[in-house]
């Protein structure tokens, strides 16, 4: 692994490093996936890239983020 310098969302320095401990660094099928909101097509999320301003390879349409950390509930709490 190598030293993140700044972060990919917003360029901020202000970065440090952390060790997931086994259980939360499992990786789980369906987790952090960018998905087509047409043909279902899925990918993996890339860091710093949203999923919305992601075009399907297959259909050409836009894609969605499908589950990872801190997904469930955002409108709810009004994110």
């Amino acid at each position: 692994h190598f030293p993140i310098e700044e972060c990919p969302l917003c360029g901020s320095e202000d970065v440090s490093d952390f060790e997931l401990d086994d259980e939360s660094s499992e990786i789980h099928v369906g987790e952090n996936q960018c998905e087509c909101t047409h043909c279902q097509f899925m990918q993996a999320h890339q860091p710093g890239k949203p999923c919305k301003e992601q075009v399907c390879p297959q259909c050409g349409s836009f894609m969605k983020r499908k589950g990872g950390p801190g997904r469930r509930g955002r409108k709810m709490q009004g994110i």
